[in-house]
């Protein structure tokens, strides 16, 4: 089976109905023009980027190609320079960048991330056991936040995948006392292919990296002994809202390599369901985000899959070496980036109306189970040489 760490990226997808792409992803579209937008204050603003960043889709593009036979998903151009846009200063709606509007605060619910306030009491994120003691048990009261619901609202809310990552770390796996170990990842990625997995693997790999807390809390039964394949299953036929949330928080404040999110638009007017693989994001309504001066204190909440398709999910992600303007408060400041995070498998007892239910119309991509592992060692060998 497939460890995550061998596999260099994973893409979020339960569907292939058909492709169609009428224009390519192009730099020219991507830009956007200075639009005038009025703020909270109604003063009249201009939305302008943080800076500038070279946006490498390289091995998104292999994937899709070989997974799906789809060619230049992001475009012919595969690395390109592209404007990057500070979140904390709000989101653009999805509409026509060239309309004035009001910018929008960055939400889990309109654009698949948020950043939290969330102090922690772990001291060392490199003992695991100090994270199941502690983080665990925050990310429990964090997570039904969040989401604006009730911990009584949450079926099965397991944590997996610990990992700390640097920019001078290398791959190291996960032990009984520590967390896994892994570099900065430079290519823009989403974590985990439900599509190609397939229900069967999903539940394996999320059960054999599986994060429980040690404090055996009495008033929450959301981890723990809860078996992983019978709530997936059961979710999967009482039509329950599923969910997979990456939770990423800096140990350091972020000045160099900040975590860079794609707010993806996909095209929802045409009979196609506006989600990948079957549509790609449109040029004109997607754009990349940081959230400036990250701290350690700070944690991002961003989403990889959503059983609604009515609801932002699939946020592509990469570190990024923004070129900013002049005058920004990060200029001539590069110290090395660490952080931490752990995924969140959640099933909610909300019912997915069957017209934006995604999972039921799923169609697996075009490589088996073990078609696509052999495919992600090769390309994960081969990106590693090249490093090399």
């Amino acid at each position: 089976m497939r460890s995550v760490h061998r596999i260099p990226f994973l893409i979020a997808t339960l569907y292939l109905l058909q492709w169609r792409i009428s224009s390519g992803f192009s730099q020219e579209k991507y830009f956007l023009s200075k639009s005038t937008l009025v703020g909270a204050d109604d003063n009249t603003k201009i939305f302008e980027p943080l800076g500038t960043a070279v946006i490498d889709y390289s091995t998104a593009t292999e994937y899709n190609q070989e997974h799906y036979g789809i060619q230049n998903y992001f475009g012919k151009e595969i690395r390109r320079t592209q404007p990057v846009y500070d979140a904390r200063k709000g989101v653009l709606p999805h509409c026509d960048p060239k309309q004035a509007g009001h910018l929008e605060p960055a939400r889990l619910e309109n654009c698949g991330f948020e950043l939290f306030r969330a102090p922690t009491q772990v001291q060392d994120f490199k003992n695991l056991q100090e994270v199941q003691k502690y983080y665990v048990k925050e990310l429990e009261d964090l997570i039904p936040k969040a989401l604006g619901v009730s911990k009584d609202d949450i079926e099965t809310l397991v944590f997996w995948h610990p990992t700390l990552r640097g920019e001078e770390l290398s791959i190291g796996s996960r032990s009984e006392d520590h967390p896994g170990l892994g570099p900065i990842a430079s290519r823009a990625h989403i974590d985990t292919d439900v599509g190609a997995y397939g229900l069967d693997a999903v539940c394996n790999l999320v059960d054999k990296n599986r994060v429980d807390a040690l404090n055996d809390s009495k008033d929450c039964n959301l981890v723990g002994s809860v078996s992983i394949k019978d709530s997936l299953f059961k979710a999967c036929h009482d039509r329950r809202r599923m969910l997979l949330l990456n939770i990423w928080r800096p140990l350091v404040p972020v000045s160099s390599a900040p975590l860079g999110l794609l707010a993806t638009k996909y095209d929802r007017n045409g009979t196609v369901p506006g989600v990948f693989p079957n549509v790609a994001p449109s040029s004109q309504d997607s754009h990349w985000y940081i959230f400036s001066n990250m701290r350690p204190e700070e944690c991002l909440i961003f989403k990889q899959y959503d059983r609604r398709l009515d609801k932002q999910s699939d946020i592509w992600h990469c570190a990024l070496n923004v070129q900013e303007t002049k005058g920004s408060s990060n200029e001539g400041r590069r110290g090395k980036r660490m952080s931490f995070d752990i995924k969140a498998f959640v099933v909610l007892r909300e019912h997915v109306p069957q017209k934006q239910d995604r999972l039921e119309a799923a169609i697996p991509p075009a490589l088996t189970w073990e078609e696509s592992g052999e495919f992600c060692d090769k390309q994960a060998h081969r990106l590693n040489a090249q490093k090399g």
